[in-house]
């Protein structure tokens, strides 16, 4: 008995795969998205905190009553190298949404080649549900990476990729790229 539930069990896993890994969409993870935006604005705050601080300590006399900059070779190397280091968290920050961006776009240009068997899961098997016309015959509709698009079922071959409507769905969308980290607001110190 138990080895023909194994055999049944092994089928029916092994039948369903080539219609599940049809299209397998990640899921996103929007609080990790802001989280890192997070984490980006703090690194970029704090950056900018230390190139202030190192800008007012060389207008600031020094101990002992030595003059404003008696040592302003030294501030001002630790300020280009607080500049250098604040341009390159901002260069990196530009590249991952530059990286984000190229991806969705591949995917995007993507769409018309790709193949959907009626039998995936992503078919959309009620398009008047999400407001979509009944499908010409010989068509079906599916939604791959966030777009309705409509599919041939002769050669299951994507045939138009609808434009995006205010009614879609958006669980299924690619993450974007995040925002860039927004510049600090300058405060005024105590006293002025």
């Amino acid at each position: 008995m138990k080895p023909l539930m194994l055999a049944c069990f092994a089928l029916l896993t092994t039948a369903g795969v080539p219609a599940l890994a049809q299209g397998f969409t990640p899921p996103r993870f929007e609080g990790l998205d802001q989280q890192k935006q997070t984490q980006e604005q703090t690194t970029l705050d704090a950056q900018q905190k230390r190139l202030q601080a190192e800008r007012d300590k060389a207008v600031t006399p020094g101990p002992k009553g030595r003059p404003p900059g008696a040592d302003a070779a030294g501030s001002a190397q630790r300020q280009s190298e607080l500049e250098d280091q604040i341009h390159r968290t901002e260069v990196r920050q530009q590249q991952e949404r530059l990286a984000v961006a190229r991806e969705n776009a591949a995917t995007d240009l993507a769409l018309p080649n790709r193949r959907i068997a009626k039998a995936s899961v992503l078919v959309v098997p009620d398009p008047v549900r999400y407001g979509l016309p009944s499908a010409p015959p010989g068509q079906y509709y599916a939604r791959v990476d966030g777009r309705f698009v409509l599919v041939e079922a002769a050669s299951e071959l994507v045939v138009k990729v609808l434009e995006p409507q205010p009614t879609d769905p958006t669980t299924d969308l690619p993450s974007r790229p995040r925002p860039a980290a927004q510049p600090p607001i300058p405060v005024a110190p105590p006293g002025h």
